[in-house]
């Protein structure tokens, strides 16, 4: 969606002359570009997040800085992904259960699903809370129960009704 590149150089060209020349082959302004004076010579963070995607071009950097900034990145990496799955929904984790799970043993049933729910949120202790405990297993039973859309249907129906009286 928003295709660009990353670059670390050190000059001892002044600001203005670097600028110039960006302006000159990209354009003016944080539309095309942004340029930032750093404090340190090869900055781990920076070189870390320059060869994230693993795709990068090096011209003078020593490959023991580079190595550095992988193992950095790896670790953010791993970090980050620890962080999501702490972040994950009760939902979510069942979700990435039964995908893990050979597709014959996923439920087939909303009964299997209720007692899917409840014995995760028993074996995870989280919180009970009986509304989101009802609405994950409608949300399961519409994704792996078959014909579970048309019972949906029929109580979101009587709801609607319910209220018009």
């Amino acid at each position: 969606d928003n295709p660009h590149i990353h670059g670390y150089f050190e000059t001892f060209a002044k600001e203005p002359a670097i600028r110039s020349s960006i302006r000159k082959g990209f354009g003016a302004g944080n539309g095309h570009y942004s340029l930032k004076k750093l404090d340190e010579r090869y900055p781990l963070e920076y070189l870390a997040y320059c060869i994230k995607e693993n795709r990068y071009t090096n011209r003078g950097v020593p490959q023991i800085e580079l190595d550095k900034a992988i193992e950095f990145d790896r670790k953010v990496k791993e970090e980050m992904a620890i962080k999501k799955k702490n972040r994950m929904t009760l939902l979510d984790k069942i979700i990435e259960h039964y995908n893990y799970e050979d597709p014959l043993s996923r439920p087939g049933t909303v009964n299997r699903i209720i007692d899917d729910v409840i014995l995760y949120t028993l074996e995870n202790r989280t919180l009970v809370r009986e509304f989101a405990m009802v609405s994950i297993c409608q949300t399961l039973a519409l994704r792996y129960v078959e014909h579970y859309a048309c019972v949906l249907s029929a109580n979101i129906s009587k709801q609607m009704n319910k209220s018009r009286e």
